[in-house]
This record gives structure tokens, sequence and C-alpha cells, in this order.
């Protein structure tokens, strides 16, 4: 499961192996990047808005986002964020995703009928 942290800048500060997969790029290339860096402007704008939510509630949050994912494709994620007191004093945000796109798929095709 891909695992992130984004310090208050939103730079990503920690990454595991399969959040980089899902970048086919190895991490030492990811890190210190920010979502405006490696997603399309639709699709940070989204991770943007839950990051900011989640600092202000000071909760964990569980969300669906939705967003155009590193190879191209619209994806789904259900995604659980937290706030983590950062080194800098500002509040950064821990998360961990996880991909339903083929559940959200096939609960849209079931509501079809």
């Amino acid at each position: 499961m891909p695992a992130f942290i984004r310090d208050g800048r939103g730079r990503h500060v920690y990454a595991n192996k399969p959040w980089a997969q899902q970048f086919g790029r190895p991490l030492s290339e990811l890190l210190g990047k920010t979502n405006w860096d490696l997603f399309p402007r639709e699709t940070a704008l989204v991770f943007e808005a839950s990051d900011q939510a989640a600092r202000l509630s000071g909760e964990v949050s569980g969300l669906l986002e939705s967003g155009v994912a590193p190879d191209g494709v619209q994806r789904w994620w259900k995604v659980f964020k937290f706030p983590l007191p950062g080194t800098d004093g500002e509040t950064w945000i821990g998360g961990l995703a996880l991909d339903v796109t083929d559940l959200v798929q096939a609960h849209a095709k079931v509501r079809c009928f």
C-alpha cells in the first residue's frame, strides 16, 4: 500500500516503495517533489484540498479521491490522511492510499442496470 509524508510546504519527505512504483521511478527522483511536480494540475488541486482539510481538522480522515495517476489513467483512491507535527513547526501530512479504481468502476456498472 502506498504511504507518504509531506512537509508543511507540500514536499514529499517520506514515501515507501509501493508509492514510488506507481511513478515507475526511484524514490531518489521523487522525494522533495510536491504534488504540483508529480501530478496534473486538477489532481494536485484535489490532493492539496484534502491535505488542508486534514491539517485543519487535526484528525485522521478517510476519503475517496479521484485524479489522473502518473500513468495518465483516471483512478480512484481510498486515502487516509493524518496531521503530523513537523520538525519545522508546521503541520505535516501523512497518508496511506489504496487504489480502488476497479471497485468504483464495478459499482458504477452495477448501478447502470
